[in-house]
C-alpha cells in the first residue's frame, strides 16, 4: 500500500515548465549572436619601426632577421626598470611558441636602449612570426617580416 506523499505534478505544468525553459534558451542564445555580430575581432597588429606603450613599458620593433632557425628581433625598450623585462615576450612561429634562446633586453632601464631578443625557430614548419608582449593586462602584438 502506496501513500504519495509528495504533490504529483500534472502534465499541463510540466507543458509549461518546458515552452519556460525553451524561452529562456532561446533568448541567450539571441543574445549571444547579437554578441558575435558586434565583435570587431582582434586588434590590427602594431606597426613596426613605430613607438608604441604596452602597459608600463614603451617599446619600438625595428626589425626582424632570421639565419639557420635562428630569429634575431631588433627592439628599443624603455620607460620603466624591470630586472627581467625581456622575458615579457614571445614569438609564435607558425602557430608554436619559439623557445627564446638569449634575452639581449634584460635588464629594461628608464632610458630607452636598443636590444636584441633570439629566438629558436628551427622546428618551424612555415614563415609566419608573430612577436607578443605582455605586460599587466595589456598586450601588444607585431607580424614581423623575416629578412
Amino acid at each position: 500500500m502506496a501513500r504519495n506523499l509528495g504533490r504529483t505534478m500534472r502534465t499541463r505544468t510540466l507543458l509549461l515548465l518546458s515552452l519556460g525553459c525553451l524561452v529562456a534558451i532561446s533568448v541567450a542564445g539571441v543574445a549571444f549572436l547579437v554578441r558575435l555580430a558586434v565583435d570587431e575581432g582582434p586588434e590590427p597588429a602594431l606597426p613596426i619601426g613605430v613607438e608604441t606603450t604596452v602597459g608600463d613599458l614603451a617599446v619600438t620593433v625595428n626589425g626582424a632577421a632570421e639565419s639557420g632557425g635562428v630569429l634575431t628581433v631588433d627592439v628599443l625598450v624603455g620607460g620603466v626598470d624591470d630586472a627581467d623585462g625581456g622575458a615579457s615576450f614571445r614569438v609564435i612561429s607558425s602557430g608554436r611558441p619559439a623557445p627564446l634562446i638569449d634575452d639581449g633586453c634584460s635588464p629594461v632601464a628608464i632610458v630607452p636602449t636598443s636590444c636584441q631578443l633570439t629566438f629558436d625557430v628551427s622546428g618551424s614548419d612555415g614563415e609566419s612570426r608573430v612577436l607578443f608582449l605582455e605586460r599587466g593586462e595589456e598586450q601588444g602584438r607585431w607580424v614581423l617580416v623575416v629578412d
